[in-house]
């Protein structure tokens, strides 16, 4: 599908997600989570079964290449199992200036309007991150990197929920990086992995009705504008690459 179907579309009600309209991101100051009742829409990870949960990763699977490519040499644990809490040392909450600006253009592979069907949370083999994937339905596409992407494609991004023995959730991940809601339909900037069919989030916008909501803090310029204006300005990027 090409870009004035593409503009259509966007300004149909057809593309509001039934309500689905919040944002979740990890808090950008000092600390690098956030408890908040509404993650009960997205997936989690139980901390209490993390580790049974690791040693089934096999590294020779789509899923263990998706799980090594969030592993550092210097991760500390996730979860300690003594204060049965979350180990502020394993992510620090600091957030550059991504690069590419609130419309990366120039770094996405692919630019696709779709809708996600589904999504799972998962942990690292070192048990340090938590990183959630999505299974997404794409509709419409404003940049398409060798022809349209099969139906479905997996997507990928840092951070998720993990489920303390106490009941509470605590949405972990880099600050001011948001987690996709389960269906609902976003415009997605998409960088790919290497792993086939799979794709990395570089950021996105959630469509909520006619209006758009940003998926990440670089682009909440943009929030509240019209999902036409969002086409418009994301045209004129790539127009201006192409020169």
């Amino acid at each position: 599908m090409r870009i004035r179907f593409v503009i259509y579309m966007l300004t149909a009600s057809i593309f509001c997600p039934g309500g689905v309209g919040q944002i979740h991101r990890p808090a950008s100051g000092s600390g690098s989570y956030i408890n908040n009742s509404s993650l009960d829409t997205l997936p989690f990870v139980r901390m209490s079964n993390s580790v049974a949960l690791r040693s089934k990763i096999d590294p020779s699977t789509a899923e263990g290449k998706r799980a090594a490519r969030y592993e550092s040499p210097d991760d500390v644990p996730l979860y300690d199992p003594q204060t049965k809490a979350l180990n502020n040392k394993s992510h620090p909450a600091t957030l550059a200036n991504p690069v590419g600006g609130s419309l990366p253009v120039n770094i996405a592979d692919i630019i696709v309007v779709g809708d996600i069907t589904s999504e799972a949370a998962h942990i690292t083999k070192s048990g340090a991150r938590i990183y959630t994937t999505f299974v997404f339905k794409p509709i419409a596409y404003l940049k398409e990197l060798h022809g349209t992407l099969p139906i479905p494609v997996f997507l990928e991004r840092g951070g998720g929920v993990a489920l303390l023995p106490s009941g509470e959730k605590v949405l972990t991940g880099t600050a001011g990086f948001g987690i996709p809601e389960p269906h609902g339909t976003y415009l997605v900037f998409l960088k790919y992995t290497g792993i086939e069919n799979s794709y990395q989030i570089v950021t996105g916008f959630l469509l909520d009705g006619t209006k758009v909501a940003a998926l990440d803090r670089r682009g909440d310029s943009l929030n509240g504008i019209d999902s036409s204006d969002l086409v418009d300005k994301i045209n004129s990027a790539l127009h201006s690459t192409n020169k």
